[in-house]
């Protein structure tokens, strides 16, 4: 699928007049060296490009070619974040809204009463009632198309998409209600020429009620979190959804695959990605969503989420697998989870080992602030991302491969100390992310573990049909 022009002919220098600021897990190790970003990528600057840096956290923009290029590179890494300036960005007037609808008159009432004054496009994806669907939009002022028979929301948004004459398009599902600023907090993005989308927060409608409502206000798959960032397959934004989504219409002409009921807004956003083009996520623009709170409906949901496994994985085989991590690493955790404890033990001290090496030969010649700075540094970034993999790991047992290992937890202890670590980790991590959250009450761990079941029976049933276990494989790296 082409998703329009590529951006090579966009200019690649990071737009003027914006400002940059470093992201959260950006650290110092030394005057001249900078880590963190998606990757945990390491730039070794010069005194220069270091001072350059630290003036622009202080309010100052990059301004010449090479600050440009400059600034471009850490955004792309991850570890800073582009601050466009006042002023910047396209009007709102260049937005038109498109909104896929059926069978939900009361929530597109609600939905375009949120959208007042802004140009809209309703799309009738074969709704029971479409004269319902018809009033509700006429009460708006929106424009109204239909489809005879349900043809998907991919289609559906294409419909819109076609119809748009605007620079500029926001897909918005019918069960969400817009903040008032959320084109001004995610507009200003498109300044930068190689954004080819920008997705909002989504927030939860209403979280208090039933204990599957405070759920989903901290778990749902909806809501990438607090923190911005630039969307990558592989790291914690690995997609974001078409629930809210802005997009520049140049980079999305040939719009969603129409070919998956499921995931679709995942497959354009890994084409784009792709393809060149930079998708941000702005936590700061919001849009709430009126979240599933019954129990069938929201297992259906979960299933099939998990029936685009498959799809994915055999149009973007890099992007989506089991799981991804360093093959010692993964070693350590697995004998850990089984209880080979001397295997565990040699797993633990090679990793320790290898970023201790590293933190001699590298950061030495970087000039750390004392000489064992290069070693404490790496071996607490190994201990990071030994935990991390951890986490990684028990949610790859718990969740994709949750079948296998229950069938051989039946069979054997040391897959059952498996399985239970896997959900023990899982568990905390997910307690640990909704900490802040207040909401969260006992029943949320048989809800996490149903969940899990869940997407998982959507995988493994994409897997057989499609005839494919790419999605369940792990890749060591």
């Amino acid at each position: 699928m082409a998703t329009g022009p590529q951006p090579s002919a966009v200019p690649a220098l990071f737009p003027a007049h914006a400002g940059v600021s470093l992201d959260a897990t950006a650290r110092w190790l030394a005057p001249t060296v900078l880590s963190g970003g998606l990757q945990h990528r390491t730039f070794r600057l010069s005194r220069r490009g270091a001072a350059l840096i630290r003036s622009w956290v202080r309010g100052a923009r990059p301004t010449g070619r090479a600050q440009r290029a400059l600034a471009r590179a850490l955004t792309d890494a991850g570890l800073a974040h582009p601050r466009p300036g006042p002023g910047r960005g396209p009007n709102p007037a260049e937005v038109t809204v498109v909104i896929p609808v059926r069978d939900r008159p009361q929530e597109l009432t609600r939905c375009l009463r949120a959208l007042r004054g802004h140009p809209c496009i309703v799309v009738d994806d074969g709704s029971r009632d479409p004269a319902a669907t018809r009033r509700a939009a006429a009460a708006a002022g929106a424009v109204v198309l239909e489809h005879p028979r349900c043809l998907g929301p991919a289609a559906a948004r294409n419909t819109g998409l076609r119809r748009a004459t605007t620079a500029f398009v926001a897909f918005l599902d019918s069960d969400c209600v817009p903040h008032g600023d959320w084109l001004a907090r995610t507009l200003p993005h498109f300044a930068d020429p190689r954004v080819g989308a920008v997705a909002p927060r989504v927030v939860p409608l209403e979280s208090r009620g039933s204990h599957l409502a405070a759920y989903e206000a901290v778990r749902s798959p909806l809501d990438m979190g607090r923190r911005e960032g630039l969307v990558r397959p592989g790291t914690s934004l690995s997609y974001v959804p078409s629930a809210a989504l802005l997009v520049r219409r140049a980079a999305v002409r040939s719009g969603f695959n129409e070919r998956l009921m499921v995931g679709e807004d995942v497959d354009l956003v890994w084409t784009m990605i792709e393809q060149g083009w930079r998708i941000r996520y702005e936590p700061a623009g919001r849009v709430a969503h009126d979240h599933r709170t019954r129990v069938v409906p929201w297992l259906r949901r979960r299933f099939a989420y998990g029936t685009s496994a498959a799809p994915l994985a055999q149009r973007h085989p890099a992007n989506l697998c089991g799981l991804a991590m360093p093959a010692p690493t993964m070693a350590l955790w697995l004998a850990v989870g089984a209880g080979a404890w001397p295997w565990a033990a040699a797993a633990a001290l090679l990793g320790p080992a290898r970023s201790a090496v590293r933190g001699i030969l590298a950061y030495r010649r970087a000039g750390p602030r004392r000489p064992d700075d290069g070693v404490t540094l790496c071996l607490r970034a190994s201990a990071s991302a030994t935990l991390g993999a951890a986490v990684h790991t028990g949610h790859a047992v718990s969740r994709p491969w949750l079948p296998a290992a229950v069938a051989a937890a039946l069979c054997s202890r040391r897959a059952r100390r498996l399985l239970a670590t896997s959900l023990a980790v899982s568990a905390a991590s997910a307690w640990w992310s909704g900490r802040h959250a207040d909401r969260w009450r006992p029943a949320f761990f048989p809800l996490l573990l149903a969940d899990h079941a869940a997407y998982s029976a959507g995988v493994w049933w994409s897997c057989v049909r499609h005839r494919t276990w790419r999605p369940l494989l792990p890749r060591f790296r």
